[in-house]
């Protein structure tokens, strides 16, 4: 099946019994995030002042989000931390409430009529998408060169120190040899990631990814790094 054109979705199904069954799974948290994020701009008041929320924002706390998703605010910190590390949103907590923004809104929610967004995709998709699709370009071209699979340029995407890719590229590849699965590795990055981020790790600190994933597998302690209090793995967004 082709993974293009558009699938509408009202937002009163977040009224139905189906949506609200908690816990909600990780992809319903993400699409919830884009139902709930404000189709247009608006002001709302707040103590005594008035605050502006742009298009594409969800001004939500985490404590509201984790009670709608059902979940435990540590792992509804960790995923949203994921999808930031992903570049899917931007978290803003300096200001009144946790305040998150979709990134390239537009492009799931467009203001066009369906039929004609269609036509756009089809002869301006490079031009307007190339700021937000720029990972998946540089994915595309590197398949297509063969000079790095896909997975690994996932990997590669998400691990926080991009330096000696082509000797990174040969130690992913041992691993594999190994019996180590791409989706181990991927999961291994995106948690490493987030705990540089967290701990605001100077990126000379940070090891080199052929270091990271050599054959002393140093990368083996973060596959599980991300579990949280339900036990299972926190999300990511890695796709075969």
């Amino acid at each position: 099946m082709q993974n293009s054109g558009w699938v509408k979705i009202h937002r009163q199904i977040c009224e139905n019994w189906i949506w609200n069954e908690k816990p909600y799974s990780k992809g319903q948290a993400w699409i919830d995030l884009l139902l709930l994020a404000n189709h247009q701009e608006s002001k709302i008041p707040y103590k005594d002042e008035i605050i502006n929320i742009e298009r594409g924002t969800v001004c939500r706390s985490v404590l509201w989000l984790s009670n709608r998703w059902g979940w435990g605010r540590e792992k509804t910190r960790r995923f949203l931390k994921q999808l930031e590390v992903d570049e899917m949103l931007k978290i803003n907590a300096a200001t009144h409430q946790t305040t998150i923004t979709i990134v390239n809104y537009d492009f799931y929610q467009d203001l066009q009529p369906m039929e004609q967004a269609s036509k756009s995709q089809q002869t301006d998709s490079r031009a307007d998408n190339k700021s937000t699709h720029t990972r998946m370009i540089r994915i595309k071209e590197c398949k297509e060169d063969n000079k790095y699979n896909v997975c690994f340029e996932q990997f590669w995407s998400a691990y926080p120190r991009k330096k000696e890719k082509a000797k990174a590229y040969k130690c992913y590849l041992a691993r594999i040899n190994d019996g180590y699965s791409e989706k181990e590795l991927f999961q291994a990055a995106v948690n490493y990631a987030l705990d540089c981020k967290e701990h605001g790790t100077d990126e000379r600190y940070i090891k080199l990814a052929g270091t990271f994933i050599g054959a002393n597998t140093p990368f083996v302690d973060w596959i599980k790094k991300g579990d949280v209090e339900d036990g299972t793995q926190s999300g990511s967004s890695f796709k075969l």
